[in-house]
């Protein structure tokens, strides 16, 4: 399991990460526009390197926004 928090420094390893995956959890946090945006990013980046499954997660749902 690899948690890159979306950091933009790791962006350069994700193939590697990639490489055997038999999926792939995307999260994002609902209370910020924006971390939505950047997951469609890693998403895309994913799809162009992986066949396997992947799902897209928004969390901090229980916060008000």
């Amino acid at each position: 399991m690899w948690d890159t928090a979306g950091q933009e420094r790791y962006r350069s390893l994700i193939p590697t990460y990639l490489k055997n995956a038999h999926c792939v959890i995307f999260i994002y946090d609902v209370t910020v526009a924006s971390s939505l945006e950047n997951v469609r990013s890693w998403f895309k980046m994913f799809v162009e390197h992986q066949q396997a499954p992947g799902i897209i997660v928004g969390n901090k749902n229980d916060l008000t926004r």
